[in-house]
């Protein structure tokens, strides 16, 4: 996958993926850097909201 190369290339030494929509909110606390890839920013808003993410 082209975003996780280009990140890995950037140097951070590890590039997960998660789904805002099904994964658990809390996964994210573990991470320094969070980054979006494509998609409607309306409907992620949507579903961080909705996750309880957006706190």
């Amino acid at each position: 996958m082209k975003a996780k190369e280009d990140l890995l290339g950037y140097g951070f030494k590890k590039v997960d993926f998660n789904d805002i929509e099904f994964d658990k909110p809390e996964l994210l606390e573990k991470y320094n850097v969070i980054y979006f890839n494509r998609g409607n920013p309306f409907y992620l808003q949507y579903n961080m909201k909705k996750s309880g993410a957006d706190l």
